[in-house]
């Protein structure tokens, strides 16, 4: 029966602040992987916090990884931020072909002797 092993990086660490997958890559081998990356619903917790962060990364290892072996996981093509990119970068678009098309005009005063004779 495997333990469940939880790391967490010292307070201090990099880590902390580069996302859910900092410590983990994808080498594209299939026989490189030694874990596999899941999202799960929070639970237990107060209904904001769910709201606020509903699913949660969780890295589970697939096999025991030794001590200083690097942690390898199938980044996949269904990247679970990807569709959201892609949303953002559609609207971005479709804003810049909207401004294209506005005509802009600029209003300069007529100067002294300047202008339509009455």
């Amino acid at each position: 029966m495997a333990s469940l092993i939880r790391y967490f990086p010292p307070e201090e660490a990099p880590e902390w602040h580069e996302g859910a997958a900092s410590m983990a890559n994808d080498p594209r081998d299939p026989k490189r992987y030694n874990s596999r990356l899941e999202f799960r619903k929070r639970q237990g917790v107060n209904k904001a916090l769910c709201d606020l962060a509903p699913m949660r990364a969780i890295l589970f290892a697939t096999r025991t990884i030794r001590c200083g072996e690097e942690i390898f996981y199938n980044y996949g093509s269904d990247k679970p931020f990807e569709k959201m990119r892609k949303e953002a970068q559609r609207k971005k678009l479709e804003s810049a072909n909207r401004n294209k098309e506005v005509c802009r005009v600029r209003w300069v005063p007529w100067g002294p002797g300047e202008g339509p004779v009455a």
